[in-house]
């Protein structure tokens, strides 16, 4: 082999190591490390940050919303005071699907959801039916704004 064939061929070795490098710099990799997303509307905001290791994901789901008016004699909270609540989760996200749950025990809920770049959708299980959030790439000031 020639001086110049080694010469080219290790120049194309090494261009196609940097074409790698680049496509998982900028996201076709699996994504690995912390994410935040935010889904906010006039009555609430929705709120999940994770850490990312391959396909498994632990971190937490925060939820403020608008108490509204309770019919009854006992009310635990004044109508129009914003009720926080957070609870940690476990998971996996394979293939754009994301399955977590939260809680523990008997207390353990399922959400299922899709990721799609930047945007994650989940459908929360609720006493009646279920409720679906769009959220977006976000930072915790950006929840705190919005709680």
């Amino acid at each position: 082999m020639t001086r110049t064939r080694v010469i080219a061929l290790a120049i194309a070795a090494a261009a196609a190591v940097v074409i790698v490098l680049l496509v998982v710099a900028i996201g076709g990799g699996n994504s690995d490390g912390p994410a935040a997303f935010l889904s906010k509307d006039a009555d609430s905001a929705v709120f999940v940050t994770w850490t990312r290791v391959g396909d498994d994901v632990s971190g937490s789901l925060s939820a403020a919303e608008i108490a509204q008016p309770q019919p009854g004699l006992f009310q635990t909270v004044t109508p129009g005071q914003v009720v926080p609540q957070t609870a940690s989760f476990t998971g996996t996200v394979r293939d754009g699907s994301v399955r977590l749950l939260i809680g523990a025990g008997t207390a353990t809920n399922r959400i299922n959801g899709r990721l799609d770049g930047d945007t994650l959708e989940l459908t929360i299980p609720l006493d009646q039916g279920a409720l679906t959030r769009r959220l977006t790439s976000a930072s915790g000031d950006d929840y705190s704004q919005a709680a």
